[in-house]
Formats: structure tokens, sequence, C-alpha cells
């Protein structure tokens, strides 16, 4: 997998292998062109393929075995709330509600404003919603999606 900065100077490249049924970062490499550069010291490759990939310490167990808990959908987590009321202060709005993703968010804005199933919503054919979303607003959300050709990129 390699990531490039949005210069596209540094490339960043690690590779998976599998072995034995777990995966593996077998390499890090550094490159600007073909030169290791100064910022290989100050980066850092951090796995998130899993939340089973790293053990929580001493110290993490206790802060969860600590936390303040309660059901988010029924209003009763705090941090939840407290993270909604944050969220809301910033924007200058009334209340916000947390979605774990930006899928989630863009097919409740689709709800929101296309009331009716089989409403009809045009979007661009550059817009995240066409390109990545792979048809979910009309899969789940049954709204018809009609797609504009873009004459600019935003």
């Amino acid at each position: 997998m390699s990531f490039k900065t949005v210069s596209g100077i540094v490339r960043v490249a690690h590779h998976c292998v599998h072995r034995a049924g777990a995966f593996q970062l077998n390499s890090k490499r550094l490159y600007y062109g073909s030169r290791k550069t100064e910022l290989s010291s100050a980066l850092r490759i951090v796995d998130l393929r899993s939340d089973t990939v790293t053990k929580p310490g001493a110290a993490m167990r206790q802060a969860m075995a600590e936390a303040e808990v309660g059901d988010d959908v029924f209003g009763e987590d705090p941090t939840v709330n407290e993270l909604q009321i944050a969220a809301a202060d910033l924007f200058g709005m009334e209340a916000a509600l947390f979605v774990p993703s930006g899928t989630m968010s863009n097919l409740i804005a689709v709800m929101v404003h296309c009331k009716e199933r089989g409403d009809e919503m045009i979007v661009g054919d550059l817009s995240h919603i066409h390109i990545y979303e792979q048809g979910g607003s009309a899969q789940v959300n049954n709204r018809e999606v009609s797609v504009s050709v873009c004459t600019e990129s935003f």
C-alpha cells in the first residue's frame, strides 16, 4: 500500500504479508525521489487494521473500567452527549448528532432532504456520494439518483 502527501513529494510504503493466518507489517520505506529524507525519524506507521492488533495496558484497562457509560441510543452515554453538545456549539447549531461514518451521515442527510421514497436527487459526477457510496441512497433510502456532469472541479 502506498500513501502520498498532497504535494506528492513523500511516499510512505508498507507491505502486509499473510503468514499463518496473521498479517504482519514487514517493511516501511521513505522516499524523496529515491533518497532517504530527514522525515524518516519523524514518521510513524500506525496500524489501524483492527482493535485486536494492540492490547490495552493496565492504565487503559483501569480507565475503561472507571469510565462513565450509558446507552447512546437512549441519550444516556455522557461521553457521546458531551461530544454532540461540543459539536453543536462549535458549529453554532441547536443540536448535533454523532454518527460513526461519513457514509452514514450522507444517508441521513439524503433522508432529511428527500422526504418521500422515490424522491429524486441530483448529484455531480465527481461527488463522493456518486463515486464512493455504491448507490446507498437508492438501495437504503429508495431515492432516485440522477447524475449531472460537472464542468468544473471543486
